[in-house]
């Protein structure tokens, strides 16, 4: 989800440089330390997510009482 006011240019080199992170050595690396401080018990990546990845958000946030939101 990106806001409607973000260029789209700037929007696919963001997306590229995050997917592209683990292939990556000064990606790999950030990586790794945040899988070892999660404890993570597999190697960290990002992977593309489509809009229907959020419908479990937007569904909490549906039935959240108004004063959560």
């Amino acid at each position: 989800m990106v806001h409607p006011r973000v260029p789209r240019d700037i929007v696919g080199r963001v997306q590229a440089a995050f997917l592209a992170m683990d292939a990556d050595r000064e990606g790999r690396r950030i990586l790794d330390d945040a899988g070892a401080l999660l404890a993570a018990d597999h190697p960290l990546a990002f992977v593309r997510a489509d809009e229907s990845d959020y419908d479990v958000y937007r569904a909490l946030w549906a039935s959240a009482p108004g004063g959560a939101r």
